[in-house]
């Protein structure tokens, strides 16, 4: 399932908890980029995209189920519906 990530969101603290995931946890971006945010080179991308906020406004999460709910506090409504 797809997630926006929360506003104002602590990135760092963010990729940190990514640890405690249990599959891949990925970052779609609007120009079509995904990065696999449990890869090391990844996570140095997305923390330079998050200096610049307009860089992720519109970017999204894909995890599974288990994943969000240890990223709850991260992300925001699913898209298509449905709760975290």
């Amino acid at each position: 399932m797809e997630y926006q990530l929360q506003k104002d969101l602590d990135f760092i603290a963010f990729l940190k908890k990514i640890r405690q995931c249990r599959d891949e946890v990925w970052l779609l971006t609007d120009e079509e980029d995904v990065l696999n945010l449990k890869s090391a080179l990844s996570q140095y991308v997305a923390v330079v995209l998050a200096e610049r906020p307009e860089m992720l406004s519109g970017s999204r999460i894909r995890c599974g189920a288990e994943d969000a709910e240890v990223l709850r506090e991260f992300l925001s409504m699913p898209i298509g519906g449905g709760e975290v």
